[in-house]
């Protein structure tokens, strides 16, 4: 074999390498996610077309014409107003880092003080449904759909900071 031909394989089987790493690492990266919020969840975040921002209230609002409540545990949240947000800057990267093992404290036990839920996130697909009830003074994301709890404390300044610029 010739140098040249030498080389061209060599470069191939490089990135042939490469891409399996790749892969790879972006499985690994995902498998607690799919564990637990699961692939409905995943796929909702991923692809949702209609994307809202709600913010949550734990008082009835005296407007009951329009009234949606989110259950948490024995807890009734009433959502108090909504925003359209799938146009949104930077939504790309909010799914991203919503999907990604790194974003979450997988086994930091639940805090024990109440929690502050004043915010959602909404991502819907035609396969389902996702909302993220957040709860920023303490870090942690309740999927309503899975009533699983999670510390989020490397992506809450973040995501904060995100949906404060809405």
């Amino acid at each position: 074999m010739n140098k040249g031909k030498f080389v061209i394989v060599t470069m191939v089987a490089i990135g042939l390498a490469m891409a399996v790493f790749a892969w790879w690492a972006r499985y690994e990266a995902s498998q607690r996610v799919l564990e637990r919020f699961g692939p409905q969840v995943a796929v909702a975040v991923r692809k949702g077309q209609r994307v809202e921002l709600l913010t949550l209230s734990q008082s009835k609002p005296a407007d009951e014409s329009s009234l949606e409540i989110l259950s948490v545990g024995d807890e009734q949240l009433y959502v108090s107003s909504s925003q359209e947000i799938a146009d949104a800057p930077g939504l790309i990267h909010a799914r991203h880092h919503l999907l990604h093992e790194k974003g979450f404290h997988w086994d930091e036990p639940p805090s024990t003080t109440p929690p502050n839920w004043t915010r959602a996130l909404r991502f819907s697909h035609d396969e389902g449904v996702a909302t993220w009830i957040l709860d920023f003074t303490d870090n942690r994301a309740f999927i309503v759909e899975r009533k699983a709890e999670v510390g989020m404390a490397p992506i809450a300044p973040a995501l904060k900071k995100f949906l404060d610029e809405l």
